[in-house]
């Protein structure tokens, strides 16, 4: 399972409209986007109109992992040409690093719009991050936005099998060169948080194992390939019901979380006996 991953286009942007309301007047930076990663597991900068995002997010609690977003976040000023002190103001001096609308990036403040039941879970926080964005430019970071003691905790309150839908809102401030604060606007994405929905079952040869970037979230997490005989049946009980899945081979391609969920026997397939009749 994989979170469809979307290219950028005019819907898009009404959703990134849509996701990022109660946006400040004009705001010096710009949350944008969730990026999704390559084949590689690389998060690419965003390059004009060629850049792939999540629309939402998807979280698998039974991994106890905790769940990364990366944004594309935009430094809407542009280059002064001037230079920026501390005590503020700019000589109007031009070749030097210290670029007056160079904005640092401080603070990321997360919140959450959460089911009432698991609102003692969802505690709002604040996450300290440290980069700079040069006027114009673009950057890729990833923030944390479920940490692990959350996930643990909805361990407890989420069963196998079934999932609820939270949306994170994020925040982020820093400041100028000469100290005057900047802010972004709220950018909210949807995760659903489910437990063991990112497991799966070999079936046989040709499945291909795909690693997943961030082991439990956004797409096919661990496959088990049972290690049963060739040409027999791995007995799986999994959701309250016995599943009979056929094999081709023994051997783990990955691990799942809970070693209680994997194949517990070995079945041979019935063969139909057929007697002739002489007559």
């Amino acid at each position: 399972m994989r979170l469809k991953i979307l290219k950028k286009s005019v819907l898009a942007l009404a959703m990134t409209m849509i996701f990022s309301a109660c946006a400040k007047q004009d705001p010096d930076l710009w949350i944008f986007a969730v990026l999704a990663p390559d084949d590689n597991c690389e998060i690419k900068v965003p390059s004009g109109d060629d850049f792939e995002f999540f629309s939402s997010g998807l979280l698998d609690v039974s991994f106890g992992g905790r769940y990364v977003a990366s944004f594309a976040i935009e430094n809407t000023l542009v280059a002064s040409e001037s230079v920026g002190f501390a005590s503020g103001g700019g000589g109007g001096l031009e070749g030097t690093d210290w670029e007056a609308n160079r904005l640092m990036l401080k603070n990321a403040a997360i919140r959450f719009d959460a089911p009432d039941a698991l609102d003692a879970v969802f505690q709002s926080y604040d996450s300290i991050i440290s980069i700079g964005i040069a006027p114009g430019g673009t950057i890729a970071m990833g923030i944390e936005l479920i940490p692990t003691r959350y996930t643990e905790q909805l361990q407890n309150n989420i069963a196998v099998g079934q999932s609820v839908s939270v949306i994170a809102e994020i925040e982020i401030t820093g400041e100028k060169i000469s100290e005057t604060d900047v802010g972004s606007n709220i950018f909210r994405f949807p995760i659903t948080i489910c437990n063991q929905c990112l497991w799966g079952v070999m079936f046989d040869d040709s499945y291909e194992a795909i690693p997943a970037c961030r082991g439990g979230q956004d797409q096919l997490s661990c496959v088990m390939n049972p290690a049963c005989p060739e040409g027999s049946f791995g007995v799986l009980g999994l959701d309250g019901e016995t599943q009979y899945v056929p094999t081709t081979e023994s051997g783990l391609y990955f691990t799942c979380p809970g070693q209680s969920y994997s194949f517990s026997s070995c079945v041979m397939p019935e063969v139909e006996e057929t007697v002739e009749n002489g007559g």
